[in-house]
């Protein structure tokens, strides 16, 4: 466990030093390096030997956590431990021990999630090493991480999960942020992660917003169930969207005002050649990836990839202003 991960610790300045070194490994080690220092001297981070060090475990995930919950309920089940108090999760070395807890919480009833984890704090008991468990991770969500894994040592609240990873994410995304600005700012790649990553957290917030509100209704527990299962499948298909799209989907749907009373008094030519020329205000709106079609009579639909609703409100006044000023 916890004395093999130390055991396997080397500085890792003595592997930058070490021409068999993988040059690979080494060169994104001296960027850790470079985070690190940071950390303490501008971020205020603890200014130890955490994250100097570098360890290989030889498997893919340093830890498994068990998470479980009640089956109608949001609220984890509560492990206590002696140091650091109470957690929403356990950690086992061990995956088989991981099954076997997570096994043992199904029979109670409850909903369990055995996850695989590649970096842990212990708080400051211990020099944490890089390990090579987050190594999967770009550059940039490596030294967040750092970042993250040393705000747990500057300030840990025993028995509070939710409040202790949200201040850790905090200082690993705002120190991330300020230590690309003093380095030169973000790449393409790191912003799109950001924004990728900012819709994904609220695509799954706003599912759990909506399973709170079922799990709180005053109806029967089979119909919480029923519900449930749909507010899940919504999810799925939301994710499924998000990952072809990489972000919001909106639907605008319009019709041409008065469009009948053009083709009774001047007949259908006149009436096609309205259409025409309305789809040719909307091209001038909308971009390459969007889908834009006539639904039916006088009635169009446009799908607007990555396009949050407030955006979207904001093409559809664009399109109404394009149609309203044309005149034919």
């Amino acid at each position: 466990g916890e004395f093999h991960l130390l055991s396997k610790r080397e500085a890792i300045a003595d592997i930058l030093k070490n021409p068999k070194a993988d040059p690979a490994l080494k060169a994104r080690l001296a960027k850790v390096l470079d985070a690190r220092a940071y950390a303490s001297q501008t971020l205020h981070l603890p200014d130890n030997r955490s994250y100097t060090l570098y360890a290989d475990v030889g498997r893919p995930f340093v830890v498994w956590n068990v998470f479980a919950a009640p089956e109608l309920s949001l609220q984890p089940v509560q492990q206590c431990f002696l140091m650091v108090g109470c957690l929403a999760y356990r950690g086992y070395f061990n995956p088989d021990n991981a099954r076997t807890e997570a096994a043992r919480l199904k029979t109670d009833g409850d909903e369990v999630f055995v996850a695989g984890i590649p970096a842990y704090s212990t708080l400051g008991w211990f020099d944490d090493p890089v390990i090579n468990t987050m190594m999967r991770w770009s550059d940039e969500q490596l030294i967040a991480s750092v970042f993250h894994e040393l705000a747990h040592q500057q300030y840990y609240l025993n028995g509070d999960t939710a409040f202790d990873e949200s201040f850790a994410n905090f200082v690993g995304e705002e120190g991330l942020r300020q230590y690309l600005a003093a380095r030169g700012g973000a790449s393409d790649t790191e912003i799109l992660r950001r924004q990728r990553e900012q819709t994904f957290v609220k695509l799954v917030m706003d599912a759990r917003d909506r399973l709170s509100d079922v799990y709180a209704a005053n109806i029967p527990d089979d119909e919480k169930r029923t519900r449930k299962l749909a507010e899940f499948q919504r999810l799925r298909d939301e994710y499924a969207r998000w990952q072809r799209y990489g972000g919001d989907l909106s639907v605008l749907l319009f019709d041409l005002d008065h469009f009948k009373k053009i083709n009774v008094r001047f007949g259908h030519v006149v009436g096609d050649t309205v259409l025409r020329v309305m789809a040719q205000r909307v091209a001038e709106v909308v971009r390459v990836q969007d889908t834009f079609g006539r639904f039916g009579g006088e009635e169009f639909a446009l799908l607007l990839p990555c396009t949050p609703l407030e955006d979207a409100m904001l093409v559809a006044e664009k399109i109404r202003c394009k149609i309203g000023d044309t005149a034919i």
